[in-house]
């Protein structure tokens, strides 16, 4: 059993932490601040939280508990925290920007600048790839975590991106939007083209 999903109750301060595999909680975490946003890595060994108002992300042991560190990025105050597949973890804060931070301090951020706050992020499986929407346009930027370059916009709704997500081999991604579509993209079009093009 793991510590494979956690949450957070934004009107108080506590983090609870389940078993996936029979839904009954394993650890509850209790903090003085109300609790805005956690995660739990896929090793089930830390567990990162942000607390409304404090501009740092606060890092835990699993299953202990224990404090584990902490990360600042001035000036951003973070707004929610995920973790990538490789351990790194994905943040974005309130200065339109999302970086994905090395927890252990041997590589440096990378920052992608996405322009204006983030509701959603996510990262392609093998971590290669990481797909935003912003909170007030109607599309979703693609990007190479490797570098922090903007490869690709998808355009094509008429409302704003609430939901975003890759196909298990990266190849697809998709976008919901408040307007009740849902769009396909392909991450390499190029590719896609030569493909149709035999």
């Amino acid at each position: 059993a793991g510590a494979g999903r956690s949450d957070s109750d934004a009107s108080s301060g506590l983090v609870v932490l389940w078993n996936t595999n029979d839904q009954s909680p394993l650890a509850r975490l209790e903090r003085p601040r109300p609790v805005i946003a956690a995660d739990v890595d896929r090793a089930g060994s830390r567990l990162a939280t942000v607390e409304a108002g404090e501009g740092a992300v606060r890092l835990w042991s699993l299953p202990e508990l224990q404090p584990a560190g902490e990360l600042r990025r001035e000036p951003a105050t973070p707004q929610w925290v995920r973790f990538a597949p490789d351990g790194r973890l994905l943040l974005a804060g309130d200065d339109g920007c999302v970086r994905l931070v090395d927890v252990d301090g041997q590589r440096d951020d990378t920052t992608f600048a996405v322009g204006e706050p983030v509701r959603h992020a996510t990262l392609s499986s093998d971590g290669r790839l990481l797909l935003t929407a912003g909170t007030r346009s109607a599309e979703a930027q693609l990007w190479r975590t490797d570098d922090g370059s903007e490869v690709l916009r998808f355009h094509g709704h008429r409302a704003s991106v609430v939901w975003a997500a890759f196909s298990p081999d990266g190849a697809w991604a998709a976008t919901s939007a408040r307007d009740g579509t849902t769009c396909i993209w392909p991450t390499d079009p190029v590719a896609v083209a030569r493909r149709l093009g035999r």
